[in-house]
């Protein structure tokens, strides 16, 4: 659908969003209240927002993983499926390393092309945790590179400031973990 621009604040950034898992692997798998819940379609959700708001902000953004059927839903518990493809229409294999590289190929074939932009990656997941424990957004930066861990305390820092705003008696436990991706390093 069209995206209203609300300003410019984001011109000349180009955003990769990559919504982890998607075609033939699901992700973490839950069950609540009878329905088996895909992490995929929770990732794909989580990232159709943000890409939204990034647009609304004058960004350019391209998703890795696309569902030509599915767009921002507001259901509890968003349905299943394995049509998603990815960003450039081709169709996501089973072999996780391939699955991976044919991502990392499509994001370096778009920053050929746009080499004079600033690029950001987020890679989300909504991972399965403990039913009695809640854990909070966490994120992850490139070992050694002050860029990435920069823009982990900025994320970090908004969440924050949100959760005070809209869940101030909640709290907010979260971290920021150096870990060496196969996605962002490659």
């Amino acid at each position: 659908s069209k995206i209203p621009k609300v300003d410019n604040s984001l011109e000349g950034y180009v955003y990769y969003i990559d919504p982890g898992h998607g075609g033939p692997d699901p992700g973490a798998i839950g069950y609540r209240d009878g329905h088996e819940l895909h992490e995929d379609e929770y990732a794909y959700d989580v990232s159709l927002r943000l890409a939204r708001n990034l647009i609304q902000h004058g960004a350019e953004v391209f998703l890795t993983i696309i569902d030509p059927k599915d767009g921002i839903r507001d259901d509890r518990y968003l349905p299943n499926s394995r049509r998603e493809v990815l960003g450039n229409g081709e169709a996501i294999s089973g072999n996780a390393r391939e699955r991976l590289q044919s991502r990392i190929d499509y994001i370096n074939e778009i920053y050929s092309t746009r080499k004079n932009n600033q690029h950001r990656l987020i890679v989300i997941h909504v991972d399965s945790r403990q039913l009695n424990k809640k854990i909070d957004i966490f994120f992850y930066n490139q070992p050694d590179d002050k860029t990435s861990r920069d823009y982990a305390n900025i994320l970090l820092k908004t969440i924050e400031n949100k959760y005070r705003i809209n869940h101030p008696n909640r709290g907010y436990r979260s971290s920021i973990c150096e870990r060496n991706l196969f996605m962002r390093r490659h």
